[in-house]
């Protein structure tokens, strides 16, 4: 399990994509079929989806190891290939690239 932490230099990568809530779903399935591409790159850590409870948008969150990994990973012409899919599922999507600032861990609470 990899841990959000600042100190580690990672790099994330989180991509929101808007959906029809009929075509949520054959989203998800295609992002988890596809996710081989990624994970067998040097420097890729983890790979995420989340879905919105709405159906609407669909989020993938992806850790790299350095910015470098990354910029060489997107070069790999896969990618190229994938964006067509989903460009056929989703409405609209953005990619954006952060590093982590500040983590802080809630305590458990007893009930």
């Amino acid at each position: 399990m990899i841990t959000i932490n600042e100190k580690a230099g990672m790099v994330t990568v989180i991509n929101v994509f808007t959906v029809e809530p009929e075509k949520q779903q054959s989203l998800i399935d295609f992002l988890v079929e596809e996710k081989e591409l990624p994970m067998s790159l040097p420097g890729c850590l983890s790979f995420s989806i989340h879905k919105s409870l709405d159906g609407k948008k669909v989020l993938n969150y992806v850790q790299w190891s350095s910015h470098e990994a990354l910029k060489s990973a997107s070069k790999n012409p896969g990618f190229a290939a994938g964006k067509k899919q989903i460009i056929k599922l989703a409405k609209d999507f953005n990619s954006s690239f952060y590093e982590v600032v500040f983590t802080e861990e809630a305590q458990l609470v007893a009930n």
